[in-house]
């Protein structure tokens, strides 16, 4: 398939990932994604899904990608109880080593169930054990980083766009310069924007051309120093 988008560290295809995963040569890559968790959202001209659909759609997803990845990946999903109740039946053939949770000090809008979230998990899903050797860093299972609004340098117009330090903090965990990182529901490029920032090479698909555009467009931006870590990142906080 022919990418919709190419540079020295990036690929991006158009089209649904179900279709382009077969056709990709990305062995060993790292998969990171944050897929429709299917809760009504409408994602520009993109169909909107129910949670079956959602649940479907991931379960094949991470079968295709099984394939072609190492054995540690990263995923978010939804963090109502029904959701991820649901995510233990889908994500199979990997399986849950760990969750984390990114929080949001500056607030998130309505959950439409009288709680408004402050938090978003995330799945250390794994093939195997899971082992990690020589980790970049020790990651913790809660990371407080705002999230992304209107008015932001980085904001985008997908609406649930993810902050591109939270994506570098986690890529630098799971993943070693040099690696691939592949995300089969990239939305506006976050992580591939991430990923290109610190050194990974990364392929995106994105069934969306309005956000398959977009992506292409920041990824033409030119790459940023981001090799020094943080105290505190480097503290693990």
């Amino acid at each position: 398939m022919k990418p919709y988008y190419e540079d020295g560290a990036v690929t991006i295809y158009h089209g649904d990932c179900r279709e382009v995963l077969p056709t990709l040569e990305a062995e060993r890559s790292i998969l990171v994604t944050d897929p429709d968790y299917g809760v009504g959202m409408q994602y520009a001209d993109s169909e909107r899904m129910t949670a079956a659909e959602a649940d479907n759609l991931l379960g094949t997803t991470l079968i295709l990608a099984e394939k072609i990845c190492a054995d540690n990946g990263l995923m978010f999903w939804s963090g109502s109880w029904a959701r991820v109740s649901a995510l233990q039946q889908s994500v199979w053939p990997w399986h849950i080593k760990h969750l984390g949770i990114w929080y949001k000090p500056n607030g998130a809008g309505a959950s439409g169930n009288g709680l408004a979230r402050r938090f978003e998990p995330w799945f250390w899903i794994c093939k195997g054990d899971g082992k990690k050797e020589g980790e970049w860093q020790r990651l913790p299972d809660c990371i407080s980083i705002n999230r992304v609004h209107r008015g932001m340098d980085e904001a985008s117009a997908h609406p649930c766009q993810k902050p591109e330090e939270l994506m570098r903090r986690l890529i630098r965990f799971f993943s070693l310069e040099g690696q691939t990182i592949l995300d089969p529901f990239m939305g506006s490029g976050t992580t591939l924007r991430a990923a290109k920032d610190i050194g990974r090479r990364a392929i995106g698909i994105e069934v969306s051309e309005k956000y398959a555009e977009l992506a292409a467009n920041r990824m033409a931006q030119a790459v940023l120093p981001f090799a020094a870590a943080t105290q505190e990142e480097k503290e693990g906080a």
